[in-house]
């Protein structure tokens, strides 16, 4: 646990910000958050992380949280949900995974999702 907060406090003090990853796999697709309109929080244009989505298999999507070119988060599951189910889609995903970026942008540590604040972002079936 203190490894992982010591890996955001140093992730926080760079100021770089890019959109290019080096994948690990090929199936990493680099997005950009999502329009904050959409949604009821607001993603910084100036926020260091970015947040990756990747298919495991058919219908079953997860993310990842990158500052630059470090890994941050690897969520391959639903978070707050038993199991170990991914996402329906990738934008539901991409949806979490953007949620989790305005927390880290928030001073929110460690970034936490319930089920409600999933159903409120309608990325639950």
């Amino acid at each position: 646990m203190l490894f992982g907060f010591g890996l955001i406090l140093l992730a926080c003090d760079t100021n770089e910000v890019s959109n290019n990853t080096s994948s690990e796999t090929d199936e990493l697709i680099v997005e950009n958050p999502v329009d904050s309109s959409t949604f009821c929080f607001d993603t910084s244009s100036d926020s260091p992380y970015t947040a990756v989505t990747f298919e495991k298999g058919k219908n079953d999507w997860g993310y990842k949280i990158m500052n630059g070119e470090a890994l941050l988060i690897n969520q391959p599951h639903i978070p707050a949900v038993q199991g170990n189910s991914g996402f329906s889609s990738k934008e539901k995903a991409l949806i979490t995974g953007n949620y989790m970026i305005y927390k880290l942008d928030a001073g929110i540590l460690p970034p936490t999702v319930s089920l409600e604040e999933l159903d409120s972002l309608g990325v639950l079936d």
